[in-house]
């Protein structure tokens, strides 16, 4: 799986993504992980947590 930054490029539109961002609320900052999807007019869709989006990953399937 390879990370991108968002300040390099976002997913495919309509791709589910794996997306991380950090926790501001928190003093560690811990790692936040959404699956999801990117579509250019609305943005991150169907998350959980609503933290900036840092990077994202396409989801490899499982080795055989």
């Amino acid at each position: 799986m390879e990370w991108i930054s968002t300040k390099v490029r976002f997913p495919k539109e309509g791709k589910e993504v794996i997306a991380a961002c950090r926790n501001k609320n928190k003093e560690d900052g811990i790692w936040l992980y959404d699956i999801c999807f990117y579509y250019s007019d609305t943005g991150w869709e169907d998350r959980i947590n609503w933290e900036d989006v840092l990077y994202w990953a396409y989801i490899d399937e499982p080795e055989k």
